[in-house]
């Protein structure tokens, strides 16, 4: 079977994805999405509403260190499978497309 450049290319780019997300790509999500809806992103990492009004008691008014703790925590949890590639996915299927290509590819 023959694939093209660009596929060739984009699957490089996947399998890149794999890595685990760094303190640095956790900040620059972030900055990204805290002035906008986040609520379906974080939803796809797998937070309920309970979950996020626990954070936003605990970090207080602040949007961005609130998706800050909210990655933090995501991180935490799934330890080695928070990966580059999840965290893409969730932006992604968080109707943050444009957040995705601009941090991972």
């Amino acid at each position: 079977m023959l694939i093209s450049f660009a596929q060739a290319t984009s699957r490089a780019s996947i399998d890149e994805l794999a890595v685990p997300v760094s303190e640095e790509t956790l900040q620059q999500v972030a900055s990204k999405v805290h002035g906008r809806d986040w609520v379906l992103f974080a939803n796809k990492l797998g937070f309920t509403q309970n979950d996020l009004t626990g954070i936003s008691k605990k970090v207080g008014k602040n949007v961005y260190q609130q998706v800050l703790e909210m990655l933090h925590t995501w991180q935490r949890r799934e330890g080695d499978a928070a990966t580059c590639r999840v965290l893409d996915t969730a932006l992604r299927d968080g109707d943050f497309i444009d957040v995705a290509n601009d941090i991972f590819f």
